[in-house]
């Protein structure tokens, strides 16, 4: 038989809960392994400052997409507070689904940086490297734009309880490494190259 205080108290997405230890250490999985690409680069940027490269990247496409990526912060601080205050689920689905769409606008943007960089992965290591650079930041736009419409589809569609408050909490930080970590990556891959 349920203890009635213990089916009394609310769920809570707080520093006490599995789920809040695990997005931490997802992230900071993450961020480690971007952190080591990044690192890569720049080592062999040192080593071999031209090798692969044919010309200096192209930087209307990437500064583009990492202005797209700056916007999207305020639309996902936006849903993250009102999920942190239990608000809305319309509200917060309404500012997800804008998220979702910016993260496929910058999937695409980012196919087209995959020229932009004008380097070939064969052609040398620090080719490798870069293009590598980009499609792992892909692969985390990719995941984040899919949680992110997963997320946004339960808020609008319901049922919703406490619980997927929580779950947009989470969904904020991956979305905030991945415009962090291009944050990163984008002077490393595109302004290093005409200053080191």
């Amino acid at each position: 038989m349920a203890n009635p205080e213990w089916s009394a108290l609310r769920y809570v997405f707080a520093r006490q809960t599995p789920r809040w230890w695990g997005n931490r250490f997802l992230v900071t999985a993450e961020a480690i392994a971007l952190a080591a690409l990044g690192l890569l680069y720049l080592y062999l940027r040192w080593k071999q400052p031209t090798e692969g490269m044919t010309a200096l990247p192209d930087l209307r496409i990437p500064a583009a997409n990492l202005m797209l990526m700056l916007v999207s912060l305020l639309p996902m601080w936006y849903a993250a507070t009102i999920a942190r205050h239990a608000g809305s689920a319309r509200a917060i689905g309404a500012w997800l689904s804008l998220c979702a769409i910016l993260g496929v606008t910058f999937a695409v943007f980012r196919v087209f940086e995959l020229g932009s960089l004008r380097a070939r992965h064969e052609t040398g290591g620090l080719a490798s490297v870069g293009l590598a650079m980009l499609a792992v930041h892909l692969a985390h736009i990719t995941g984040a734009t899919s949680s992110t419409v997963a997320i946004s589809m339960q808020m609008l569609k319901g049922p919703v309880d406490e619980t997927h408050f929580g779950e947009v909490a989470a969904n904020a930080r991956y979305w905030y490494l991945m415009v962090c970590s291009w944050l990163a990556f984008y002077p490393i891959i595109y302004l290093a190259p005409r200053f080191l």
